[in-house]
């Protein structure tokens, strides 16, 4: 598996780039922070939602948060993390 930074480090609420899974193919996704931080400091709540892109809404598959930073998501399926305002920089990972 490759790991790839889908959306860098940022606070502000933004989707990540598109995360395309082969049919029968998994891929890992994932939350990060800057090296140093406290992302589970008092105040510091944050979550990002997994979604499926279709061709309408988005489906929510799973959320990311301190507690859950990562999941596997299977495919066929194009998968978006869209990142909620956050008081401290979270980043969004996979692993395809």
């Amino acid at each position: 598996m490759v790991q790839t930074v889908s959306l860098p480090l940022g606070t502000a609420a933004e989707p990540s780039a598109d995360i395309p899974v082969a049919s029968g193919a998994e891929a890992v996704v994932g939350i990060y922070a800057a090296p140093g931080s406290n992302i589970n400091a008092a105040g510091s709540s944050y979550f990002c939602d997994v979604v499926l892109v279709t061709p309408g809404e988005p489906i929510r598959v799973t959320r990311l948060d301190s507690s859950k930073p990562t999941t596997k998501v299977a495919g066929p399926g194009t998968f978006r993390v869209l990142r909620s305002p956050a008081l401290v920089s979270i980043g969004v990972f996979s692993e395809v």
